[in-house]
């Protein structure tokens, strides 16, 4: 501890005296004044000072008169004061009373008004959450009223977009596409798909009237291309929106001839029923939990899905419908394509046709072929097959079964070489 640290520590505490100092302090002092008082009152009786300097003149009983008298003396002022400081100390102990209650009188005091401001704490708390509940409400109300202002003029927007579909312009049709287009997206970012779907069906509803609509409004082949573009843009693989997943997209008596590249669709169903393809052609495309259908072929179409990736969905071939009459046949070809969970339907009675699988790989996972199809054959070549995925497929419409050049490193190949 440093010199000042003592210094301070010494000047809060109190010295105590030792009490036989205390004792000697005091019979010194009242001897004193005892001897004092008896000088005083001894030159009182001679009239003189100096009357020690004068024998005889101070009596054995003046004497003891004067040490008497100077002791009561001294004695009636030790009590005097023994009174007055009695006197003082009961009033510093009163004052302290008072201050005592005066103290507690403040204390309950400051305790009440502690409770009061608790009690005007709980109740502006009280105040402030019924503020706050009525603000969230008020949001809430504010925000559903905004989200119904929404709709509705997402509604207006396709009333709009419908109207222009219906102009004599095609230019004007053609914005109604976009149009169209867009207002599904807002829909899809909202996650309303019932409403997304509408304009999806409004979409390819459009593509058919090019089949039955010949005046000046039929739409013409920019609006289609712009309808296709604006379907398969969203599924693109390296699409910058959204795009529109587990939507259908159903396109029905239209003519298909298209060539679609680099497609990650997560569409729920592709769906081209009663639409005869006359070429359809997937590169590089990757079907997600998807279900592709097709049940018409024109005369000589051609179907290919070329390094295509099918993960679980289905693929449906129910070529029920052939539009035409000569020899040339459609034909369906998968290359270089990988199967992992996938069924694959083979139906229809058109025997003009055929399915070819060149390079493809069938996972363990591939659940593999069914139906009952009437083809002129169904080859496969250069496959890999984990198991046999023939084995639930009647084949009895198959005109030719042909599986040649099998890799053997896959387990299945074994399977497959009963057939």
């Amino acid at each position: 501890m440093s010199r000042s640290e003592t210094a301070v520590s010494d000047a809060k505490e109190p010295k105590q005296i030792n009490l036989g100092l205390l004792l000697f302090l005091g019979v010194s002092v009242s001897t004193v004044a005892v001897l004092l008082t008896a000088y005083f009152l001894a030159a009182y009786e001679t009239g003189s000072f100096g009357w020690w300097t004068q024998p005889g003149r101070i009596t054995p009983d003046t004497s003891f008169s004067i040490i008497r008298n100077s002791v009561t003396l001294v004695a009636a002022l030790g009590l005097a004061a023994t009174l007055f400081l009695s006197y003082r100390r009961q009033q510093a102990a009163e004052k302290t009373l008072r201050l005592t209650a005066d103290a507690q009188k403040i204390a309950a005091d400051a305790q009440k008004t502690g409770v009061e401001v608790q009690k005007t704490a709980a109740a502006a708390q009280v105040t402030a959450n019924k503020n706050y509940e009525l603000a969230n409400r008020n949001f809430a109300l504010i925000s559903e009223k905004h989200g119904l202002d929404v709709v509705a003029a997402l509604r207006g927007r396709y009333v709009s977009a419908a109207e222009q579909l219906g102009n004599t312009s095609p230019a004007v049709r053609l914005a109604g596409i976009y149009a169209l287009a867009s207002l599904a997206d807002d829909w899809s970012d909202k996650h309303n798909y019932k409403e997304r779907q509408v304009c999806v069906d409004l979409l390819t509803s459009y593509l058919s009237l090019m089949q039955s609509a010949s005046d000046a409004s039929a739409p013409t082949h920019s609006e289609r291309d712009t309808i296709w573009s604006s379907i398969f843009e969203r599924v693109a693989v390296d699409r910058t929106n959204n795009g529109w997943p587990r939507a259908v997209v159903k396109v029905q008596n239209t003519r298909i001839a298209e060539r679609l590249v680099k497609l990650d669709l997560d569409f729920k169903a592709l769906d081209f029923s009663s639409s005869p393809v006359a070429s359809l052609s997937f590169e590089d495309c990757h079907f997600i939990s998807a279900e592709v259908r097709l049940d018409a072929a024109e005369e000589g179409a051609s179907i290919t899905f070329s390094h295509c990736q099918f993960i679980s969905g289905l693929v449906v071939f129910d070529i029920g419908y052939y539009f035409g009459t000569g020899e040339e046949t459609w034909t369906v070809n998968f290359i270089d394509c990988e199967f992992k969970g996938t069924r694959i339907s083979l139906q229809g009675q058109t025997p003009r046709g055929g399915y070819s699988f060149t390079r493809c790989n069938f996972y363990e996972a591939s659940p593999g072929f069914y139906g009952k199809p009437a083809a002129s054959y169904l080859r496969f070549s250069q496959c890999r097959f984990f198991t046999d995925p023939l084995k639930v497929l009647h084949r009895s419409g198959l005109s030719v079964l042909s599986i040649t050049e099998e890799r053997t490193d896959w387990p299945g190949t074994i399977l497959m070489t009963g057939y």
